[in-house]
């Protein structure tokens, strides 16, 4: 959500509902706060495109969406651990801190890659 930086300094509010857009559990208050970004004057058009890119595929991350789905009440915090996972890979209890910005540089490579092709994939969209 970093094109909503910026709305952090404008509206507060609306940008800490933003950011916990992915975990309300009530599908009216989901929709609601959706309407108030697009209402919005402070959330660029950029922004606004991007959020209903988002949201077309909500059935995967909202949870007002997915709670309705069989879990057996598991969750995924995969980005994270994928990152943990990373750093686990690269540096040890005897790393640098060199060692550490250059773990975190190369998982940043990866990390760009990565969007770089999904980016390709979704301009068709």
């Amino acid at each position: 959500m970093s094109r909503l930086s910026g709305l952090a300094k404008k509206d507060a509010g609306l940008y800490e509902k933003t950011i916990n857009l992915p975990f309300i559990t009530m599908e009216e208050k989901f929709e609601k706060t959706l309407q108030e970004l697009e209402l919005s004057q402070f959330v660029s058009i950029e922004a606004k495109s991007c959020i209903k890119k988002k949201v077309e595929y909500k059935n995967k991350w909202a949870k007002c969406i997915i709670k309705y789905n069989f879990t057996a009440g598991i969750s995924t915090t995969s980005r994270v651990e994928s990152l943990h996972s990373k750093l686990r890979n690269h540096l040890n209890s005897n790393s640098s801190l060199m060692e550490l910005f250059q773990a975190f540089r190369e998982i940043e490579k990866q990390v760009l890659i990565i969007l770089r092709k999904n980016m390709k994939g979704t301009q068709g969209i």
